[in-house]
């Protein structure tokens, strides 16, 4: 029986769409199901890949064991991988490992106890140091000192919806964020303000490690999106490997982003995500086989070798439309270098390296670029 990936799209859409593309590189095999009719996949050349459409927009059993029926229907020699592509899905996966397994899928992640510890903020700020890597300071609830950021305990709040941290910069920020959410499911810590780099890994059940790095531009506001980022070279410094160590420590395996800032002549991890990450796309260019590798381990189509990957350090990764959001709405751009004097034009220069702009999604750059200017 052959395998293939069961993409669930909708949601780290730029990632999904970077995953495709090496998939399709490789000549292999994969299936999208759609979240919903208005999924962004339908606007790319990816659409002809989609085997099913939820009926819900929220991972409910009975909608997506339908989908997946569906699909083996039409496809009788074909068993699933789950591409781990999001927090929430990742949680639900493990959650319910048994009812997928049934159903002929596998899941390529760790067990949710391991899964947890690195993916939760806390736990994951404890590991770090508690073997030596330097995390923010953090504050008790009546200390707090501003700016600071409030960070989620867990990923998944009690109301089984996902968190996200919060910057704060003064009293009235955090009576808002109080009024919004239970702060006793967050922790409090210092910002850090300093150089923003992503450490990316791949950890294989079989030890070998692909690494790589990429240095943080231009972020969304609120420590969102990143939009522009460029090659690092911090994942060939003793930083990385001291997270690796970390991560074989605790029988890790997988994919996982982990993001540090740089201050004062030391690197401080901020958190970790062992998921598909948005600006996947740079490594993808870089010749950086992360992706092939994972794929590598569950596929084994042995069409290719990483010894001969040709690595282009020189490659950037731009979201120009996530980007153009934020500058029309008031919100600000978080620009981790000095800002140039004419910024919407150091920009322009890298359109050609945007995620969206080729030829399989132009037509969803177009799309939601024309969501963005008229806010649709």
């Amino acid at each position: 029986m052959q395998k293939a990936f069961l993409i669930f799209s909708g949601y780290n859409f730029r990632a999904i769409v970077a995953f495709c593309r090496e998939l399709k590189a490789l000549n292999l095999p994969f299936v999208i199901i759609a979240c919903s009719e208005n999924d962004p996949v339908f606007y790319t050349k990816y659409k002809k890949y989609v085997g099913a459409i939820r009926v819900k927009q929220e991972l409910d059993p009975e909608d997506l064991e339908h989908c997946i029926q569906s699909i083996q229907r039409k496809n009788k020699n074909l068993s699933f991988i789950i591409c781990p592509s999001s927090e929430f899905l990742n949680i639900f996966l493990l959650d319910n490992q048994s009812f997928f397994e049934s159903l002929g899928c596998s899941i390529p992640l760790v067990s949710s106890s391991i899964y947890e510890m690195v993916s939760n903020k806390d736990s994951f700020s404890k590991l770090c140091k508690d073997n030596g890597i330097p995390v923010p300071k953090r504050f008790s609830i009546d200390k707090i000192l501003f700016p600071c950021v409030a960070k989620p305990k867990r990923n998944i709040g009690s109301s089984n919806k996902t968190l996200y941290p919060y910057i704060l910069h003064n009293v009235d920020e955090y009576k808002k964020m109080k009024s919004e959410q239970n702060d006793e499911e967050y922790y409090f810590e210092e910002y850090i303000d300093g150089e923003s780099y992503y450490i990316l890994l791949y950890l294989s059940k079989s030890d070998k490690v692909i690494k790589f790095s990429q240095k943080n531009l231009i972020q969304q506001s609120g420590g969102k999106s990143i939009v522009l980022a460029r090659y690092s070279k911090i994942h060939n410094q003793q930083i990385t490997y001291q997270f690796i160590n970390i991560l074989h420590e605790i029988n890790f395996t997988g994919i996982i982003m982990i993001e540090v800032r740089y201050r004062n002549g030391e690197f401080i991890l901020i958190e970790a995500n062992p998921r598909l990450w948005g600006p996947s796309q740079l490594f993808v260019d870089a010749g950086i086989p992360i992706f092939k590798t994972f794929i590598n381990d569950f596929l084994n189509p042995n069409k290719y070798n990483n010894n001969k990957a040709i690595i282009d350090e020189d490659t950037v990764y731009l979201w120009f439309n996530g980007l153009l959001n934020t500058l029309l709405s008031p919100q600000k751009l978080a620009w981790h270098f000095p800002k140039p004097t004419f910024p919407l034009l150091y920009i322009l220069q890298f359109l050609n390296k945007d995620v969206y702009l080729r030829p399989d999604t132009i037509n969803y750059f177009f799309k939601e670029l024309t969501q963005t200017i008229f806010k649709k």
